[in-house]
């Protein structure tokens, strides 16, 4: 069976610690082989001398996508087999095809409830073994804005994390997919209106292959770039004029925005004559 769903809100850095205990209890582990030697049997799925592990649905899916010229287009079909059934398919077609085009593969296998592992994904070897799981994201994230009222939402049958931050000015929304056939992480923006945010830096691209640093830093970047867009501005009037003694003085006064700035020179310039004014966007 698939593994709880897990959803948690608050401030960033305990939502991070939470949601790494989270991942941590379903005991995750992955391992590498060569295709030949992976061997399926209504048991599961083993290589040498170890015991076979069982599958999750989409560890069987993800199986069937990775032998892709072994088993073209087969996955939503075989996937529906009985272990016994699928174990047979599946010998009868490797055996009668040259696997070692197929590249080496990483197993990637959790615990559900009742404590067993099963399988839930099968990638390149290349893939998912350095620790980038959704929650370092989410880690690192946390250690840019620790104080920012956050949540995640993640959903283990598809593998996908949702990160939410609460800014002043607007909410991001950072989604993590784990399964590299589910594209890059996304960053999107919404203000207080519900109006989308536009990209501040859409020349940046977080990229899980290149690691997990590469990807929050890009994270955090955008992140802070869309608070300064969208910080509010203010303007500042300046009066310069003379008083009761005839010494020279200077008055600053700021405002929401240019017209409100204007009005109050325009006004004091009609009390004063002769004064100074200037506004100045800050």
């Amino acid at each position: 069976m698939t593994p709880a769903p897990y959803y948690s809100g608050g401030p960033l850095a305990v939502v991070a610690r939470d949601f790494r205990a989270h991942l941590d209890a379903e005991g995750r582990r992955s391992w590498t082989a060569d295709a030949r030697d992976l061997r399926v049997s209504a048991r599961g799925l083993s290589v040498g001398s170890f015991p076979p592990v069982d599958f999750e649905p989409r560890g069987k899916r993800a199986l069937l996508i990775h032998f892709g010229d072994v088993f073209p287009r087969s996955a939503p079909t075989l996937g529906r087999l009985t272990p016994e059934t699928f174990a047979l398919v599946w010998g009868e077609l490797t055996g009668a095809a040259d696997v070692d085009d197929v590249p080496p593969a990483r197993v990637h296998t959790r615990a559900g409830p009742g404590g067993r592992p099963r399988v839930y994904n099968v990638t390149p070897a290349s893939y998912g073994g350095g620790g980038d799981d959704a929650a370092t994201v989410v880690e690192g994230v946390a250690e840019a804005f620790p104080d920012v009222v956050a949540s995640v939402d993640y959903n283990p049958e598809t593998l996908t994390t949702t990160l939410t931050l609460g800014f002043e000015a607007y909410t991001a929304v950072v989604n993590i997919p784990e399964d590299y056939t589910d594209g890059g992480v996304t960053w999107r923006g919404v203000d207080v209106q519900g109006a989308a945010v536009p990209d501040p830096l859409p020349h940046v691209r977080p990229r899980r292959r290149s690691g997990a640093a590469s990807t929050i830093e890009g994270l955090v970047d955008k992140c802070r770039a869309a608070a300064t867009t969208l910080a509010p501005v203010k303007w500042r009037a300046h009066i310069e004029d003379e008083d009761a003694t005839g010494r020279r003085v200077t008055l600053t006064t700021d405002a929401d925005s240019e017209e409100a700035a204007q009005k109050i020179v325009n006004a004091y310039r009609r009390q004063h004559r002769g004064c100074v004014t200037r506004i100045e966007r800050l």
